[in-house]
């Protein structure tokens, strides 16, 4: 079965019934294809890299034995929904550009996290699945709330990787107070607004961008190795919390940047 389905990437097809007894659909299954409609069976655990990229698919069932969807899996198609709908397991792995490149609109673009009982946790963002139409000025503001809800959470490795921000300035908002570890490495960004109520700036945070230009809000309390290394452009780093770091070690072993004191 597995031949079979690689045999049909790029053939054009425009519908496809996929057996019962199927755990994992390969990698760019079905790529380039006209499908306009994937009903996944129950059973299936894992979509592979690119295995539905490139389709004109509007509707998509997934079933809640889905573990991992991997990169691109469902790219560059006319998805209307966002992935809290379209993924009912919540613990389901989801890769970078899983989702990204369809229809969905801008307010369920943001990915938030998702509790074992289903419900959406509006105070964590985990990811991002749109097409940056809504940033046009290439600055990347990220909600600061959703239905009522405050966002207080960045998750760990919401943004890492998403080459398709660089060049944009990213606004955090005051809501948040806790950013994961790794959460924009190697992005590309230009500039950061930090949330004037962060308390940590962890491990690795803005490794591998082009800032350059940070301010340290006063409410930081510690910041991990390397949050901003790899920044050849960093020149600035304003320190606005009245304590003393390792910037040896935040930076990577690298200290070209000049240093400022502010309120």
């Amino acid at each position: 079965f597995l031949l079979s389905i690689i045999g049909l990437i790029m053939s054009k097809i425009a519908a496809v019934k996929l057996p019962s007894k199927i755990k994992t659909i390969p990698y760019a299954a079905f790529y380039n294809n006209k499908l306009t409609e994937v009903v996944i069976p129950s059973g299936v655990e894992t979509i592979k890299t690119q295995a539905f990229s490139q389709n004109k698919i509007s509707k998509l069932s997934l079933p809640s034995s889905v573990k991992t969807i991997e990169r691109e899996a469902f790219r560059y198609n006319e998805l209307v929904e966002g992935v809290n709908k379209l993924v009912p397991n919540y613990a389901t792995t989801i890769g970078k550009y899983a989702f990204n490149n369809n229809k969905i609109p801008a307010d369920q673009a943001f990915v938030y996290k998702k509790n074992s009982n289903g419900a959406i946790d509006y105070s964590t963002i985990v990811g991002y699945t749109g097409n940056l139409d809504e940033f046009s000025n290439k600055t990347f503001t990220i909600p600061g709330s959703k239905n009522g809800v405050n966002l207080t959470t960045i998750g760990e490795r919401a943004f890492s990787e998403m080459d398709i921000l660089k060049g944009y300035s990213i606004v955090i908002p005051d809501s948040v107070t806790n950013i994961g570890q790794l959460a924009f490495i190697s992005v590309g960004i230009s500039s950061v607004k930090l949330s004037s109520n962060l308390k940590t700036i962890p491990y690795a945070t803005f490794y591998n961008n082009n800032l350059t230009e940070v301010i340290v809000p006063s409410s930081v309390t510690s910041i991990g190795g390397q949050a901003f290394s790899g920044n050849p452009k960093l020149i600035k780093i304003v320190n606005k919390t009245g304590k003393s770091f390792d910037w040896k070690t935040i930076l990577g072993g690298a200290e070209t940047a000049t240093f400022e004191t502010g309120i």
